[in-house]
């Protein structure tokens, strides 16, 4: 059996409805990926996703859970010769955490809370970040 090369690169256009229990959230994923070389150029997009249906993948059970919040994300990931470049911004809307215990339910003895809400004064916290390796 001889299989081809897949030298060319193959188009990803995906869109999805994350459901949530507040809300639901739209997640796009757009680009090509070469199998053969593993470039990619992938844009990633999630726009008012629900954070409560992310808690198990953002929060151990002893941190408090998220009681409420939305996230909206953009990412443009390049991988050429296996090398990741993807630059990102992210969004956290009204964001809401429950009491958390121990050293991880306070920032240097502030409740976390508190750190949040000075963070954010318009109800939102903005960030950029850069994934490379």
């Amino acid at each position: 059996m001889v299989l081809p090369a897949l030298a060319t690169p193959v188009n990803i256009d995906l869109q999805a409805r994350l459901r949530g229990p507040h809300r639901n959230g739209l997640i796009a994923i757009k680009g090509d990926v070469t199998p053969a070389t593993r470039d990619a150029q992938v844009s990633t997009r999630l726009e008012g996703v629900d954070l409560v249906a992310l808690q198990p993948y953002l929060l151990k059970l002893n941190e408090g859970g998220v009681k409420r919040g939305t996230l909206d994300m953009q990412l443009d990931a390049t991988v050429k010769d296996q090398r990741l470049k993807a630059p990102g911004r992210m969004t956290l809307i009204d964001l809401e955490l429950g009491s958390g215990q121990g050293v991880l339910g306070n920032i240097a003895g502030v409740p976390r809370r508190a750190v949040l809400a000075a963070m954010s004064e318009k109800g939102r916290i903005d960030l950029s970040f850069t994934l490379e390796g």
